[in-house]
């Protein structure tokens, strides 16, 4: 088991930091040539490379650890791309920017290393089909239209079930949110 860490700092008063780890019964190494297209925002559509079936991302806050369990067949472009992220220490330093008190969401991703922002900014991934509903504690990537992810990802704070007909395709799921 690999452990990779990164760590994100709350604009509330939530200090986190997250250790990556995952495993495979049996591992298979495909090479995948990076395929992109560009969206009518000028925006570079990247495919991300195949990660794990299943990793976890542990998160160390101020308000108590969880870890997220990321499942590749819900969403695997939104799997794929976590990793990715995870992985070039894209949220390290990283802020949760947005915390609607209504119940809904928390949401982070945006880098606190602007050569990382810079890099990933217009990098969105396709959508993957809604496979799993966006209940309490699912992890879900924003967007703003169709075809638009790129590194902010919402944590359900609450039952949310009208953003599956909006097509936020959860990737992960947090049995014990703290949010």
């Amino acid at each position: 088991t690999e452990i990779y860490t990164l760590s994100l700092h709350d604009a509330l008063p939530i200090c986190v930091k997250s250790r990556v780890s995952f495993r495979c019964a049996v591992v298979l190494v495909l090479c995948v040539s990076t395929q992109f297209a560009c969206d009518s925002w000028g925006n570079r559509q990247v495919i991300p490379e195949p990660g794990p079936n299943r990793f976890k991302v542990k998160f160390e806050t101020t308000k108590g650890d969880f870890v997220v369990t990321v499942r590749r067949e819900w969403s695997p472009y939104g799997a794929d791309r976590f990793y990715e992220l995870v992985n070039s220490g894209f949220y390290d330093d990283c802020a949760f920017f947005r915390v609607l008190k209504s119940g809904r969401i928390a949401q982070f991703g945006i880098s606190g290393d602007p050569a990382l922002s810079k890099k990933w900014h217009n990098r969105t991934i396709p959508d993957d089909l809604v496979r799993e509903s966006n209940g309490r504690g699912y992890v879900s990537f924003a967007k703003i239209a169709a075809h638009s992810r790129t590194t902010q990802v919402f944590i359900n704070s609450g039952d949310n079930f009208d953003l599956n007909s909006e097509g936020f395709s959860p990737f992960g799921r947090d049995r014990k949110s703290v949010v």
